[in-house]
Parts: structure tokens; C-alpha cells; sequence
């Protein structure tokens, strides 16, 4: 579609991953790894994190039970902390996703990038709205795990009781302080697409663009399927 670019990600494309790409660059720069999963994570990412020599510990299914078992872990071994999202590197590394697409679409008028603790989607949209105020970043979310929609609209960082999505990359209960602070500042809105469409738009880019695509990665194309982007 011409003018509208989407941000996902597909399951070959294995170093889009955050697991397998803190294991590697590890591993790269020649250090020790220990990577904190969710006990739901998908078991090609613990394979994949693992075969880059990170060692993988589990805690819980939330993203406060992962940085609190993170943060204990990195006290007691004196190891550095990488935060997932809310952290000024982490976001400004995902903005340069942002920076790509404006040189190589220069038409583009929208940009639709999936929510999950909200570092890409705050990089992204700092990137692009500094740059080119004229497009349009819209959030896209599942309708289970809508923590930064809920946020916005109250004009403060939320945090859900729970979340429950097929898109298990999206699912933190709350945004962070900062990615929420450049959410509400440079993105245009946020949207949210039920599970069903999500996996509609898996299957679609299977079958159209010969791509195995996670979840996450679909949900901006869902947004745009089913709808939720016009309504």
C-alpha cells in the first residue's frame, strides 16, 4: 500500500528477536549472557538464545516478574542490566527502524509499529516526528494487552491486571516511564486489533508474502486487514 509502512518482524529473521539478540551480541563482544525469559516463552526463542550461548533463566509471565528476577540476578552475579524497553538506549537503537524507513519510503504519510512495552513504538515515532512531523505514527496493540491505549487515555502510565494475547512479544501489563512519556508526545494514536485478526494476518503473509511471521510482528498487518486502522 502506497504512503503506509508497517513494523514487524518475521520468525527466520531470527536477529529482530531481543532474547537471541542480546545472546549474540554477548557473544560477539565475548561475554557472559544470562538471558530472563517468561515461563510462556516460545521455544524457538529459547533455543535460539541458547544456541548463541546465553543462558536462559525463567520467571514468571509478566514483565515486572522478568525485571525484578533480572535486576536480583544482575545484584548478585555484578552483572550489567539491559532493560527490554524503557531505557533512552534502548529506544533510541529501535528509533533508527524510524530513520530507515524515511530514507527508503520518502512517500511515506503513516507508519504502523506494534506495542509491547513501547520502545520501538517511542523510538520510531521520536525518529520520525523530529524529522518529519507530517507522517502520521500510529500503535498498534492486541486488544488483550491494550496496557498503552489504557495509559493514554488516562494520561498516565497503567498498569493491567493481566494480559492475554497470541502476540506474546506485546504482552507487558504496563508501559515504561519513558517510552510512555515519547508515546504521548510523538504518536498519533494508538489502536488495538483482537486475536483473531492477528492470526488472520499471520496466515496472510504466509500464504502472500512467503513469510513465517510471529504474532507480534503481524499486528500492524491485522490492524490494516481487518480494519481497526480505519475505524
Amino acid at each position: 500500500m502506497r504512503g503506509l509502512a508497517l513494523i514487524g518482524f518475521a520468525e527466520r529473521d531470527l536477529h529482530v528477536v531481543a532474547e537471541i539478540g542480546a545472546a549474540l551480541a554477548a557473544r560477539t563482544l565475548g561475554a557472559p549472557a544470562v538471558v530472563v525469559m517468561p515461563t510462556t516463552a516460545p521455544k524457538v526463542k529459547i533455543d535460539g538464545a541458547r544456541a548463541f550461548g546465553a543462558e536462559g533463566i525463567f520467571a514468571g509471565t509478566t514483565s515486572s516478574e522478568r525485571r525484578a528476577r533480572a535486576e536480583a540476578e544482575a545484584a548478585e552475579r555484578g552483572l550489567t542490566m539491559v532493560p527490554p524497553f524503557d531505557h533512552q538506549w534502548i529506544v533510541a537503537g529501535q528509533g533508527t527502524a524510524g530513520l530507515e524507513i524515511l530514507e527508503q519510503r520518502p512517500d511515506v504519510a503513516a507508519v504502523l509499529v506494534p506495542v509491547g512495552g513501547g520502545g520501538l513504538v517511542a523510538g520510531v515515532a521520536a525518529a520520525i516526528k523530529q524529522s518529519r512531523p507530517d507522517v502520521k505514527v500510529i500503535g498498534v496493540e492486541p486488544a488483550g494487552a491494550a496496557k498503552m491505549k489504557a495509559s493514554v487515555d488516562a494520561g498516565h502510565p497503567v498498569t493491567l491486571p493481566k494480559t492475554e494475547t497470541i502476540a506474546d512479544g506485546l504482552m507487558p501489563v504496563r508501559p515504561g516511564d519513558l517510552t510512555f512519556a515519547l508515546v504521548q508526545r510523538f504518536v498519533d494514536r494508538v489502536i488495538t486489533v483482537e486475536d483473531k485478526d492477528i492470526i488472520a494476518a499471520v496466515l496472510w503473509i504466509f500464504a502472500i508474502a512467503r513469510l513465517v511471521a510471529e504474532p507480534s510482528g503481524a499486528a500492524t498487518t491485522a490492524a490494516v486487514l481487518s480494519g481497526a486502522l480505519d475505524a
